[in-house]
């Protein structure tokens, strides 16, 4: 769309490219004219100058564009990133823009999806129909924000493949919202009565090994639950977790030193190759969903109130950051268990080896022994570990 302002003498100015993002820029100078014909004159020199790249399709909707862009990324993504664009994609952004024409999209148009999905609607399904109610809890900033990135990509992509002319809504039109960061995490104390809580269900006592794992590699669960027995290498005392987050073509893995409480948790049965090395209790693999679903589950038997917000799978992460540097680790040596990359100058003369993590993991371990230790000390002692949890605060 061109851009039509008056200059300081009272005449109108106009000014648009000549193609997409990239081309030239036209400039003309319509003269001391209303502002109506300004507009007509506009559209005409537009309509005149402008070119439409040879593959563009003018007519081309939303809704066909993203189904392109899920077809042309499916090798480029991870299964689970695959599945939740196609999720979003198919449930959300296809019922509001599925039918528009990509090139009548405005950031308005973005806008008035944003309010339609902070007014979250809920289906339960009812034969071959969906039954739709209001919830009073809408969609988080973060979800959001995901969905516009998603949004934007789509539109990226048909660009960049120039099966549109241009993104037709501008760089920085559309705002995110501000999203708090996830600063939830666990005292010693919570995280003894949570893994206590687990002991009477053969069902979520199978789970505790995972979540220790998890917290003592300082991984994400799907890190954990996708780690397969060529990953252990209890020889040298080296655990790789790879990380698909980090790097979708070449994920980057991490190698952490085996610490002896790490070990512990290692079934006692070893496999090889590409078996999983954590199972659930009828043999079958953990799965992501499967996992988090026992998380809440304990969290609830627990009967924890938390001191640090809402506890999730990923808070343990973030327990297992704050717990490495209080066991006397740097912040550094934290960031390097969490498997963050280092960047610039550093990434290219520094060689760290998973022996050179061994102080910060048993750091991490001993402040998680610590907690477990005292844990059993107070229920011998008659108090619960949830009580002892809440006496602490």
């Amino acid at each position: 769309m061109a851009n039509l302002k008056r200059d300081s003498s009272g005449n109108y100015v106009v000014r648009f490219r000549v193609g997409g993002r990239g081309s030239a820029w036209v400039r003309r100078n319509l003269g001391a004219v209303s502002h109506k014909e300004a507009k007509t004159l506009a559209r005409d020199l537009e309509a005149k100058l402008k070119t439409t790249r040879p593959g563009a399709r003018p007519f081309l909707t939303f809704g066909e564009l993203a189904a392109m862009y899920l077809e042309e990324r499916k090798d480029r993504l991870t299964p689970r990133g695959y599945a939740l664009a196609d999720m979003i994609i198919r449930c959300h952004l296809e019922p509001f823009l599925g039918a528009r024409r990509v090139s009548d999209l405005r950031a308005a148009d973005v806008e008035a999806y944003r309010a339609q999905r902070r007014e979250l609607r809920r289906g339960k399904k009812n034969g071959d129909r969906y039954l739709v109610t209001k919830t009073d809890e809408p969609i988080s900033p973060a979800t959001f924000n995901r969905e516009w990135s998603l949004i934007r990509a789509i539109l990226n992509f048909g660009e960049r493949t120039e099966r549109i002319d241009r993104s037709p809504i501008k760089s920085g039109a559309v705002e995110k919202l501000a999203a708090p960061p996830r600063e939830a995490y666990f005292e010693p104390a919570e995280w003894s009565a949570f893994v206590a809580a687990a002991a009477p269900d053969p069902e979520l006592r199978a789970a505790v090994p995972v979540l220790r794992a998890l917290l003592l590699t300082a991984s994400r669960i799907g890190e954990i639950v996708d780690l397969r027995w060529k990953d252990v290498d209890l020889r040298q005392k080296v655990v790789t977790i790879r990380q698909p987050k980090v790097s979708k073509r070449e994920p980057r893995p991490k190698s952490l030193p085996i610490v002896p409480e790490l070990e512990a948790l290692l079934p006692v049965i070893r496999g090889f190759g590409e078996a999983p090395v954590f199972r659930q209790i009828d043999e079958k693999p953990w799965t992501v969903p499967a996992l988090q679903s026992a998380f809440e589950r304990i969290l609830r038997r627990s009967g924890l109130q938390p001191e640090h917000g809402h506890l999730t799978p990923h808070s343990v992460r973030h327990t297992a950051s704050t717990w490495t540097v209080r066991g006397g680790a740097t912040p550094d040596e934290a960031d390097r268990l969490r498997g963050i990359t280092m960047k610039g100058m550093s990434a290219v003369y520094t060689h760290l080896q998973a022996t050179d993590l061994l102080r910060a993991a048993r750091a991490l371990a001993a402040v998680e022994a610590e907690a477990l230790v005292a844990g059993v000390t107070s229920v011998c002692s008659g108090t619960s570990p949830a009580k002892a949890a809440g006496a602490e605060k």
